[in-house]
């Protein structure tokens, strides 16, 4: 899911460091194409080092999968989001189904996901897998150019490092790079964003993956020193061919509990087959 544009708490770079930790937890339930339901649960944890225009972001999570999928980003930082910033979150992860035991007839080209990565259709579901363990770790690296008139350009660098068991199916065992690049304009209470970004996906032996493109845009508004709201949108091409695109919506608050702490809730929804049906959760944000 695409994460929010930059909030009240996420100041103008300037020549100050800055450290922000983040901890929270993520809910995710859908089919994703099957016909048998996935549910994610990740507590993620962050720190993010900001020294004047340049920022470092550390992440790794732990995950409970129950279901029949593996997930391709077990980091649970937000494998999948566009936008800069820290507001939002979902799903941050594309289940691709394995067939386990269940038997299978052949795709008449559906296109939809519902299939193992082979391209054949899922006739008996496979049997469910409820399991648990450290997810992958995540490095960010991201610059932030001023444009003017309250416009900036934000460049990043995503490494995946393969932390999670790929025979649990948490992750998939690859390292995976991902390059972006975020439109953030600041006017007043209202931010704005858009972003693009390309991933470069680790081969496996398991799966048949491609690299592919995602996209978001986002709002939020602050109504105040302590309450801000926003809205974002991704979209995330399947890492599998044949398959449809992931399209969710995520709507999100947060709210200032101290100088130091933030907290914030956001909840949200799929538009395609290949989305979560629902998505929801809570992050705690410490700034010393």
């Amino acid at each position: 899911m695409a994460l929010c544009a930059q909030t009240a708490d996420e100041p103008a770079p300037d020549s100050r460091d800055s450290l922000r930790v983040s901890v929270g937890g993520t809910y995710a339930d859908g089919r994703y194409g099957q016909t048998v339901r996935t549910r994610i649960v990740t507590v993620p944890v962050s720190v993010k080092y900001t020294r004047g225009r340049v920022s470092v972001k550390v992440s790794t999570a732990y995950v409970h999968l129950r279901g029949p999928g593996t997930l391709l980003d077990g980091s649970g930082s937000g494998a999948s989001s566009g936008g800069s910033g820290s507001g939002g979150g979902g799903v941050a992860s594309e289940p691709e189904i394995e067939n386990e035991g269940g038997s299978t007839g052949t795709s008449e080209g559906e296109g939809k996901g519902a299939g193992p990565v082979t391209g054949a259709t899922i006739m008996t579901p496979a049997p469910l897998r409820n399991r648990g363990g450290l997810g992958d770790t995540t490095v960010t690296l991201a610059y932030n150019l001023p444009l003017g008139a309250g416009l900036s350009l934000e460049p990043r660098s995503r490494i995946k490092l393969p932390t999670a068991s790929a025979r649990k199916g948490i992750g998939t065992g690859k390292v995976d790079v991902t390059l972006a690049a975020d439109l953030v304009g600041s006017f007043g209470p209202t931010t704005l964003y858009a972003s693009v970004r390309r991933r470069f996906l680790g081969r496996t032996p398991r799966f048949a993956l491609r690299d592919g493109w995602g996209f978001g845009a986002g709002a939020s508004r602050a109504l105040g020193p302590v309450i801000t709201l926003g809205a974002d949108y991704d979209w995330l091409q399947s890492a599998t061919p044949g398959r449809g695109p992931i399209s969710e919506g995520t709507l999100w608050i947060s709210a200032r509990l101290s100088r130091q702490l933030r907290l914030q809730a956001y909840g949200g929804t799929g538009f395609s087959a290949r989305s979560a049906d629902a998505i929801g959760g809570l992050t705690l944000v410490w700034r010393p």
